[in-house]
């Protein structure tokens, strides 16, 4: 068992001390302010003092509510208002996260990181170091102040950030439970509210804080940070329902996500996450006869009937959706827009006219990227906007502004993770199989949709990757299986029976047998 080191020795002698004195300053600013006749200032005074003795007591929790907030999806709470000059509640969250995670690590420094955790933590590094590096070369050639320059590539550098710290905070069980469950409440809140909205039952902006909306086939669409959320949600949601985890909770909730997510009428997020189930299914029966590909074989169908559950659902909620062929038209138009790339009526064909202008700028410069030059500092008239970054270009919003060096950092964590995943899948299955499932279909998903859609290059999805991510790299998540494995290699080298103490307890009750 490692030892604290005198930094955590001193930290824990000192917490009750600076507790109460914390108190008691929260005390007297409390009744400095009711004295004054202000209620507002005693709202965000509860607030830091709940995420303080979450920060004590619940790591898990409070990961969970800072990242809702970094993503503007806590429910009555629109994060992305000012807190400072230019700084939203968005950005003190994601400052927060950091900060935080690094007094944890710090706290508990006699922990050591397992080896996933490092490789994310030098991804990251690099990645910050190139953000860096790219806002001094704008600011000295004159490209864009500092300031504005840091602004332009803050959710590149929040995501090296916590690719740092994040994964080295050693979360048990209890924790990660209460991580996972607080973000199914946040987009499950959000995906009831976006149902609502999108087929007009309400209009509840209470629980969607929508950075743009619009009008698709005569239906309304909603443009939201959460949907980054929802769509990792579909995905270890759909693995959930197939490994058959508590299907009391992961049948309803999966439904409610696929139905938000039907009528968001988003095609790149449908073709990926189709893509990428179908690959990482065919990957899981591939692996023989273990237990995951008994289960995975066993469960297709499921998914199959949730589907059709799902479409059902959908017809009953929106019966013009289906009756009038916008659902249909919608998928169908994924093919006729690429026939019709030609015209200026397709989105195809306007995401095909950005990124041809954008290349045209970008010229030789492809490595290292035009810099992180906001419009404000330099106006570029060909752009739309006259920005380098545009929401419907994905990855050419890191390729403008950092480079195809910045992106290939940024796509870094995703394959270390995907790859080590893939090698833990291949071990002794255990209760948590399924969040490495679903976190494997997520990640292909993420890659193949980021040619159109911004998850990987805007400050909400980037936030949340880095907090699943870390999730991923958990040792309460891998390393049980990592240990199982090296137990029955030890075994099959020796002809001993295996102690019953080193036997590895399968969970039933939280995958499903398979035999």
């Amino acid at each position: 068992m490692s030892t604290p080191t005198p930094w955590a020795r001193t930290l824990r002698t000192l917490a009750p001390a600076l507790f109460a004195v914390l108190v008691f300053v929260v005390l007297v600013a409390v009744g400095r302010e009711v004295d004054h006749g202000r209620t507002k200032m005693l709202v965000e005074l509860a607030a830091v003092g709940v995420l303080g003795l979450l920060a004590m007591y619940q790591r898990g929790m409070l990961i969970a509510v800072l990242v809702l907030a970094g993503m503007n999806g806590v429910p009555f709470f629109d994060t992305s208002r000012p807190a400072l000059h230019h700084i939203a509640v968005q950005d003190v969250a994601c400052f927060a996260l950091v900060g935080v995670s690094l007094a944890w690590i710090v706290a508990g420094a006699g922990h050591h990181a397992p080896p996933i955790a490092r490789r994310l933590g030098w991804c990251g590094a690099l990645l910050l170091a190139w953000c860096l590096f790219t806002a001094l070369r704008s600011w000295a050639t004159g490209g864009a102040p500092l300031l504005g320059g840091l602004r332009e590539g803050r959710d590149f550098m929040y995501f090296g950030a916590l690719l740092m710290v994040l994964p080295r905070v050693r979360l048990t069980e209890r924790e990660l439970r209460a991580l996972l469950a607080v973000l199914v409440a946040g987009v499950c809140l959000f995906s009831i509210g976006q149902i609502a909205t999108i087929e007009g039952y309400a209009n509840p902006t209470y629980l969607v804080h929508a950075t743009a909306t619009g009008v698709t086939l005569g239906s309304t669409r909603v443009y939201a940070q959460m949907n980054d959320l929802l769509f990792a949600g579909v995905a270890i949601g759909v693995a959930a329902v197939v490994l058959g985890v508590n299907r009391r909770v992961s049948i309803p909730v999966t439904l409610l996500l696929l139905v938000s997510l039907a009528v968001q009428l988003t095609r790149a997020r449908w073709i990926a996450l189709i893509a990428s189930f179908v690959v990482v299914s065919a990957w899981f029966v591939l692996q023989g006869e273990r237990r995951a590909a008994l289960a995975v074989r066993r469960r297709i169908p499921m998914i199959l009937g949730l589907v059709v559950l799902a479409v059902a659902l959908v017809a009953i909620a929106d019966p013009a959706l289906l009756s009038g062929s916008r659902l249909l038209k919608r998928v169908l138009s994924a093919f006729t827009d690429v026939g019709a790339s030609s015209t200026t009526t397709s989105t195809v064909a306007v995401r095909q006219q950005v990124a041809g202008a954008m290349l045209q700028l970008l010229g030789g410069r492809w490595p290292i990227g035009v810099g992180l030059i906001p419009p404000s500092a330099h106006y570029y008239l060909t752009l739309p906007g006259g920005a380098l970054r545009d929401p419907d270009v994905g990855v050419m919003n890191a390729v403008m502004t950092i480079g195809v060096i910045g992106a290939a950092l940024i796509y870094a964590p995703f394959i270390v993770m995907l790859r080590y995943s893939m090698r833990i899948a291949r071990t002794t299955v255990t209760s948590y199989q399924w969040l490495i499932y679903g976190g494997q279909i997520w990640i292909v998903a993420s890659l193949i949709s980021s040619i159109t859609l911004i998850t990987l290059f805007s400050v909400g999805g980037l936030v949340m990757s880095a907090a699943l991510l870390s999730v991923l790299c958990q040792p309460v998540v891998a390393q049980e299986s990592i240990a199982a494995s090296e137990r029955e290699a030890d075994d099959q080298a020796s002809s001993a029976p295996r102690p019953a103490r080193d036997r590895l307890v399968y969970r039933g009750d939280a995958l499903g047998d398979p035999g």
